[in-house]
């Protein structure tokens, strides 16, 4: 997961909750992504990719994808996901997945109180049309209503989504 700013500090001071690793790395076995984020009270993540045929759009679509939001939050805890969901997807001319779950760490250290957040929720497209593929990933607070927080996310990878050009 990405980082939040924490309350009441300074812009630009983030803490992790806890990240996908391998999906930061290179989900993509080197092809080239256009990649934009945006880290705030919720944080996005857009990744465009124009591959050379198909195959390699939907092995490119299928990687940011397996993650479900395990990880290691202190020595001795694991956060746990509520409800995570893998589940086909169609959007006008884009198919392929979306993901969804929330993320809750059931007892947060003393040393880490008030400076992480202690749930998120987690919406994500990998989509593709042709030889496009498309990744969106939306991450918030999931407060006390984990499914309303996953109804947002969902609301807003919607609106991003019907906003790229298709055209070829």
């Amino acid at each position: 997961m990405v980082s939040w700013p924490v309350s009441g500090s300074a812009p630009g001071s983030h803490k992790l909750i806890c990240e996908d690793s391998l999906h930061e790395q290179n989900a993509y076995d080197g092809a080239p992504a256009v990649t934009r984020r945006l880290i705030g009270e919720v944080s996005v993540r857009e990744d465009v990719l124009f591959l050379p045929d198909e195959q390699s759009a939907e092995r490119a679509r299928t990687g940011p994808l397996g993650w479900d939001g395990s990880c290691p939050f202190d020595e001795d805890q694991q956060s746990y996901s509520i409800d995570p969901r893998l589940e086909r997807f169609t959007s006008g001319p884009w198919t392929g997945e979306i993901r969804t779950f929330a993320v809750q760490h059931p007892n947060p250290s003393r040393r880490h109180k008030g400076t992480e957040r202690q749930s998120v929720a987690h919406v994500a497209v990998g989509v593709r049309h042709g030889t496009t593929m498309v990744y969106l990933r939306w991450q918030g607070p999931a407060g006390t209503d984990p499914a309303a927080a996953l109804r947002t996310g969902h609301a807003a990878i919607m609106h991003t989504l019907g906003r790229l050009p298709v055209g070829g």
